[in-house]
């Protein structure tokens, strides 16, 4: 009998404060992953926040997406998987006075009225931009993978 292991990873910020960056937070320590995977020839995938990326573009905080596209890229170039992972709470989320605000009343997708976020358009966006991004290093990429975030997919 062989046993197969599927090794994921969110790809995530943080919802409260921070005192470090995003590339301290997440970036950085996202390709030291990617690295000592590679040195042990394991292949991982990694669940992608999209709606964070959109978040900071619809903000005009450009330097994360950026830094978060070429991330995947160099994932699917090492031969990793990436798919999407979804966390609602960032449609709800802006900065203010050079601080994030969360409002954790929209935690779950359920929170939201249908005139609030039409979650199938979201999620075909969030797909779309995967797919578009990882097809770029990878034509045969497919986004064929959905984690919700905190668990929260009901109802």
């Amino acid at each position: 009998m062989m046993l197969n292991i599927s090794l994921t990873f969110d790809y995530e910020l943080f919802f409260n404060d921070s005192f470090a960056s995003e590339k301290e937070v997440l970036i950085r320590p996202a390709d030291e992953i990617c690295n000592a995977l590679n040195e042990c020839g394991v292949k991982a995938t990694f669940f992608i926040d999209v709606p964070s990326v959109f978040c900071y573009n619809r903000l005009n905080m450009k330097e994360y997406p950026q830094m978060v596209e070429e991330q995947i890229k160099r994932m699917i170039d090492m031969g990793h998987d990436v798919q999407l992972h979804f966390h609602p709470i960032w449609y709800k989320s802006t900065v203010v006075s050079g601080k994030w605000t969360f409002d954790n009343s929209y935690y779950r997708v359920q929170q939201f009225r249908k005139d609030e976020l039409n979650l199938k358009e979201e999620l075909f966006q969030s797909k779309t931009y995967l797919e578009k991004i990882c097809k770029e290093v990878n034509s045969d990429y497919k986004c064929i993978g959905f984690r919700a975030g905190g668990f929260c997919v009901q109802p």
